[in-house]
Order: C-alpha cells, then structure tokens, then sequence
C-alpha cells in the first residue's frame, strides 16, 4: 500500500484534487459573497472535496525526513559553505563484482604499484617535453631550408643580373666600335675631301 502513496500517479492525482478542490471552493465563495444562484450548490461540492482531501492527508504516510545538514554542514546556512562530512568514504564494491575489482586483481598479478604508475607518469611528462623539444628542431630545419631556398634564389638572380650586364657590355662595345669605324670613315672621306681642295 505504501508503494502506492509514493507513486508517480497518486502523487499527480492527490495535486489534482487538492487543486480542483482548491478552486472549487474558492469559487463557491466568491460566488455566496455576490449572492449567485449557484453559489450554495458550488459551495456545497467545494466543501464536500475539501473534506476528503483531508481525509485523504490523514491516511497518507508523512514523507520521510532527511537530515542533510548531518551530512553536509552549513546546509541550512544560506550563505554558509557547504563541506562533506569528513571521514565519509564511498561504499566499496562488492568483492568479486564490479570493473573496478577486476582492474584491481589485474594489477596485482602484474605486480603494478603507485610507484609504478608514478613513473609511468614521470616518463610520459618526459616524453611529451621531449616531442615538444623535437617540434623546435622541425621548426628550425624548416626554418633553414626556407632560408637555403632564399638565398638560392639570391644566387640565381645575381646570375641573371651578371648576365644581362654582360649582355649590355657586349652591345655597347658593339655600338662604339661601330661608331668608332663609322668616324675613321668618316675621317678618311673629310681628309681627302681636304686634298681634293688643295689640289
């Protein structure tokens, strides 16, 4: 019987009833206050309701108390801080049951202790220190072949430069010892239009 008390569906009916019943005879007075016809008939049905919800609080089991404040002190202190109980240790498994066992059994056959698992942890730190220092490495390799692609770029640009200089040489040689032929003609034709006039 008391499953029955504590389940989802009378708990939902009892806060119907309660409420309807509320509100019935609210209605009920309100309507007596302002002399409705209907008012005696409602306040009648609403008192009738009202009277079995108390009967029904009657015969309904009180919830269980639970003290909380034992547990967790400064609970009912609303600015209080809220600290568990000390000595309070979680239950343990059952033996035999549980994966928590099971890991257990297994680290003691393979002889793993804390400090074990506490080197395990120191070489793992070390490891990580270790792929970071290896990413510095990778990052100053990559770092020297760009600067190694850079200066070869450097290089061939000075190269096509020398060349293209070397080029403008040649045709600018080329141009005065064209006009350097074109002034000995030149000089040739006014010398002997010089002897011409003398003779």
């Amino acid at each position: 019987m008391a499953s029955v008390f504590h389940s989802k569906g009378f708990k939902y009916a009892k806060n119907l009833l309660f409420g309807v019943g509320a509100s019935v005879v609210i209605i009920g007075a309100w309507g007596k206050l302002t002399h409705q016809p209907w008012a005696n008939v409602a306040l009648t049905v609403g008192l009738m309701t009202e009277a079995v919800i108390f009967a029904i609080s009657g015969i309904i089991p009180p919830e269980p108390d639970y003290y909380w404040s034992k547990l967790f002190p400064g609970l009912e202190d609303a600015d209080g801080t809220i600290q568990p109980l000390q000595g309070l240790a979680a239950p343990k498994a059952a033996a035999g049951s549980g994966s928590t066992v099971a890991l257990d059994k297994m680290l003691d056959e393979a002889k793993i202790d804390q400090s074990t698992i506490n080197r395990l942890g120191d070489n793992l730190k070390k490891l990580s220190e270790n792929v970071n220092s290896i990413s510095g490495v990778l990052n100053a390799h990559a770092a020297t072949e760009q600067f190694v692609a850079q200066t070869k770029q450097a290089a061939d640009s000075m190269t096509a430069l020398s060349k293209n200089i070397e080029a403008q040489t040649k045709q600018a040689n080329d141009a005065m010892g064209a006009l350097s032929s074109s002034l000995g003609n030149l000089t040739k034709v006014y010398g002997n239009m010089l002897s011409a006039m003398k003779a």
